[in-house]
C-alpha cells in the first residue's frame, strides 16, 4: 500500500457554546474525581461523600456525593488568589438563574458567583487576583452580601445584611437569578435583594471558599435560563 495522508475518517465538530440548563448532583462519580466542565482557578474541588448538617428550607442536596474543597492550606502561590475558587459554564451565559446547595465551613464563608466575565489583577489594598462578576457570600455567622468587582478593580456592595441563626457546619440554597440588568438573590428560598446592575450582560458561574477549609462543600449545582426582563 503506498504511503501518504489520507483523508481525516471523521471531520472535527463544530464548536458552540454550552447549552443551558446545566445540573449537576456528583452523584454519578466515583469519590476523587474531578467532574466534567468543572474548572478550578484556585485550591481543589473533587467529588466526595456529603457531609451531614443541618439543610436550609428550600434545599435540595446534601446527600449522596458533592463537591468538597480539599487544601487545608494556603499553598505557595504565583498570583495573590486569596481563595479557592471554581468555574463552570459558558461565557455567552446571559439571562439565567444559578443556584447551589452549599455547606459553610466554620469560621467561614461561601459564594455563589454569576455572570463571571474575566480575571483582573492588583486589585484593593492587597493586590490580589480576583473575578469580574457578581457574588452572593453567606458566612457562617449569617452575615450575607451581594457584590459586583467592576472593571476598574473596585468592589461595590449591592446589597447586604444579616440572617437570624448560624449556619456554622449548615447547609444553605444560594441563588442568584439575572434577567438583563435586573439581579435577585435569595437564600433557602427567600429573596434577599432585588437590585438593578448593568456592569456584567453575560459570563460563567463559579463557586468560591473563602478559606482553606476541607469542610466546605456544594451540590445540586445548576444553571437554567430565565426570560430577559424588557
Amino acid at each position: 500500500m503506498p504511503g501518504g495522508k489520507g483523508p481525516a475518517a471523521d471531520a472535527a465538530p463544530a464548536s458552540r457554546p454550552m447549552p443551558l440548563p446545566y445540573r449537576e448532583d456528583f452523584d454519578g462519580y466515583r469519590s476523587g474525581a474531578t467532574p466534567r466542565y468543572v474548572s478550578d482557578m484556585e485550591g481543589a474541588f473533587q467529588v466526595e461523600p456529603c457531609a451531614a448538617g443541618p439543610r436550609g428550607a428550600a434545599g435540595n442536596g446534601g446527600t449522596g456525593k458533592c463537591l468538597r474543597q480539599m487544601i487545608g492550606q494556603q499553598p505557595i502561590q504565583w498570583a495573590r488568589v486569596p481563595s479557592p475558587l471554581t468555574l463552570v459554564g459558558d461565557a455567552t451565559w446571559a439571562d439565567y438563574t444559578a443556584s447551589v446547595e452549599a455547606r459553610i465551613a466554620p469560621g467561614s464563608a461561601s459564594t455563589l458567583l454569576g455572570r463571571v466575565s474575566g480575571q483582573l489583577n492588583n486589585v484593593g489594598t492587597g493586590r490580589i487576583t480576583a473575578w469580574e462578576g457578581y457574588s452572593l457570600r453567606l458566612a457562617d455567622s449569617g452575615a450575607w452580601s451581594l457584590q459586583v468587582l467592576d472593571p476598574d478593580r473596585t468592589t461595590r456592595v449591592l446589597a447586604s445584611g444579616t440572617l437570624d441563626g448560624t449556619f456554622a457546619g449548615s447547609w444553605a440554597h444560594l441563588q442568584l437569578s439575572f434577567s438583563g440588568a435586573r439581579i435577585t438573590a435569595r437564600v433557602n428560598g427567600s429573596v434577599l435583594a432585588e437590585v438593578e446592575d448593568a456592569t456584567y450582560a453575560r459570563g460563567q458561574v463559579g463557586l468560591e471558599t473563602s478559606t482553606y477549609s476541607t469542610a466546605a462543600q456544594f451540590d445540586a449545582l445548576s444553571a437554567t435560563a430565565v426570560r430577559p426582563s424588557r
